[in-house]
């Protein structure tokens, strides 16, 4: 990802900010993988992976209402690599010994759906999903990740606050179209294809 004026370079440590304070009343839905640890940093807000139905049932729909409600998205192919290094690096599935390359997990995962790797299924799941009640998207602003450098000073000045954005867990990995084969896009295309549509990504 490149750099914008209020973005910093890679860290792994997470470190702590006061809550940011605002008139606005906001509701961040963070979709793993998608840059969602560096804004709740930003912000001062804890790690949460909420859908944006599960914050609104917890809330309550008036509170939800006058909200302003936004998420980051990701290309997909992206995001199912960034998914693939990270389960690695925390041994998920008894990954870390990488008895499974990239391709062949997504074939396990997203195709056979085999139980060893297809756990924590709900972060798995297209971002569509985690922005919709039913076909209705429910938050009032997504932006895409790779756009974030432009759209932050955006998203703060809604917010009406300052914020520096720090990038936070960028998982080092050769990019998508070097390691991914021919059956993981198709598979990727087949499973993400409401995303790419909606957020018109591609290969």
């Amino acid at each position: 990802m490149s750099f914008g004026p209020n973005m910093t370079a890679t860290t792994r440590e997470r470190p702590t900010l006061e809550p940011v304070e605002t008139d606005v009343a906001f509701q961040f839905i963070h979709i793993n993988k998608c840059g969602g640890s560096s804004i709740e940093i930003a912000l001062g807000l804890p790690k949460n992976h909420d859908t944006a139905l599960e914050r609104r049932d917890q809330v309550g729909r008036d509170a939800w209402d006058n909200a302003y409600t936004f998420a980051t998205v990701r290309n997909p192919f992206a995001r199912v690599v960034s998914i693939y290094y990270y389960r690695v690096r925390t041994d998920q599935g008894g990954m870390a010994d990488r008895h499974l390359n990239i391709n062949d997990w997504v074939q396990q995962t997203f195709a056979e759906k085999n139980p060893r790797y297809w756990a924590d299924v709900p972060l798995l799941a297209p971002a569509l999903d985690w922005l919709r009640d039913g076909d209705d998207l429910i938050v009032d602003h997504i932006a895409r990740l790779e756009e974030l450098p432009t759209e932050w000073p955006r998203i703060c000045a809604r917010l009406g606050v300052s914020r520096d954005l720090h990038v936070f867990n960028n998982n080092l990995h050769p990019p998508y179209r070097a390691i991914l084969n021919g059956a993981s896009r198709t598979t990727i295309e087949q499973y993400f294809a409401a995303d790419l549509d909606r957020f018109a990504y591609q290969f």
